[in-house]
């Protein structure tokens, strides 16, 4: 072998061995978060600190009005003093955004592959999560801190689960002797108290009140639907709806109405209504639509995604089970003076979540058709 060669082999090797040590040395070692003890804690891999995120991909100056802060599919969003908060759906990180998109940060590196829903807290460092592990569904109280994520496995056979709206406490229901069991606990788990007993039946909790839990029947053109609202302090039932097929709710801010979608089995479409809680009376908002596709203002006023056309079918189960799709206006709509105002018209987006920001200048919500997260800055 000539000199040259042998040289040039020497120091082809020599880069291969460095390029190998680099690689080693910048991928690291995977750490694991650990729940608390002795609570049924849950740990997820994580990596990394907290990095500046760089801006999604703009929209033309032209259309700064409406925003598509996300390509990719997020598993649920809230809103931040600043912005919004949202799950990435594919890794279970946690970003926060601007109402523009172009700032993004993220709050958590862990990784939770497969990510299915997010129920947020009031406080935006907590939610509980589902997401897939081996092919088992799990559900965990989780809490964002110092750029990772905690989790606290709660039941594996949790029927519907719930946050405070007032404090750092849970709620959930799973089924007992013949009946279903609601617990209260600690964001962790912890301090976990027997509040209630339900008759042996499927229900959507919904802690609204500081002392007052609702159950909602799920909806479903095929059944009738009920809504009951259950009282802590004195342990006490009540029903406020009933005998309503398809029946979905949504509460208003100071809880002094429901904004309902019901299922109009002549037609093969839904309708929207509004009851009074205080005195109980029902008015027609006279227009199509569902109450999952719709976010209060205050207790007047009222957001609505309402389909251009709504095709004859089963409602909401079409639609939940994406054998349906809509393409989507936005309304605003007065619940007592029944006006009504098209806002926006959105291209290729079926709304399955809404939120309005506090101060009412943004609506953020989540296209059915691919999950990905958008906001539309409202202009007065």
């Amino acid at each position: 072998m000539s000199k040259p060669l042998a040289i040039g082999l020497i120091i082809f090797f020599v880069g291969i061995i460095a390029l190998g040590i680099v690689f080693i040395a910048f991928r690291g070692n995977p750490t694991l978060i650990t729940s608390p003890p002795d609570t049924g804690g849950s740990s997820f891999p994580q990596s990394g600190t907290k990095p500046q995120i760089p801006a999604a991909p703009g929209t033309l100056p032209s259309e700064r009005d409406l925003i598509k802060i996300t390509n990719g599919a997020v598993s649920g969003f809230t809103l931040t003093p600043t912005g919004v908060r949202f799950v990435e759906k594919a890794t279970g990180h946690v970003f926060d955004a601007s109402p523009d998109g172009q700032t993004q940060t993220k709050i958590s590196n862990t990784t939770i592959p497969k990510t299915i829903n997010v129920l947020w807290s009031s406080h935006i460092n907590y939610a509980i999560m589902r997401y897939r592990e081996n092919e088992e569904i799990k559900t965990a109280s989780a809490e964002f801190t110092d750029a990772k994520t905690n989790g606290v496995l709660l039941p594996a056979n949790i029927l519907s689960f719930t946050h405070s709206p007032d404090r750092s406490r849970i709620f959930y229901t799973i089924p007992g002797s013949g009946d279903t069991v609601g617990i209260a606990a600690n964001i962790d788990n912890t301090s976990q108290s027997q509040i209630m007993r339900l008759p042996n039946a499927d229900f959507i909790a919904h802690w609204y009140g500081p002392r007052e839990i609702s159950f909602l029947t799920p909806p479903s053109a095929f059944a009738e639907g009920f809504l009951y609202r259950y009282n802590i302090d004195i342990g006490s039932f009540e029903k406020l709806l009933g005998g309503i097929p398809g029946l979905d709710i949504l509460w208003s801010k100071n809880k002094t109405k429901i904004l309902f979608s019901q299922a109009n089995i002549g037609t093969g479409k839904s309708n929207l209504f509004i009851l009074n809680i205080k005195t109980g009376a029902t008015q027609d908002l006279e227009t199509e639509g569902f109450a999952q596709k719709c976010a209060w203002k205050d207790d007047l006023l009222v957001y609505c995604a309402i389909p251009t056309t709504i095709q004859k079918g089963a409602y909401p189960d079409d639609w939940l089970k994406g054998v349906l799709s809509f393409d989507d206006r936005i309304w605003w709509i007065d619940t007592d003076t029944l006006e009504k105002t098209i806002v926006k018209t959105l291209p290729n987006i079926d709304i399955s979540e809404i939120r309005i920001s506090a101060e009412g200048d943004y609506l953020y919500f989540q296209n059915k058709k691919d999950g990905a997260l958008w906001s539309l800055q409202l202009v007065d």
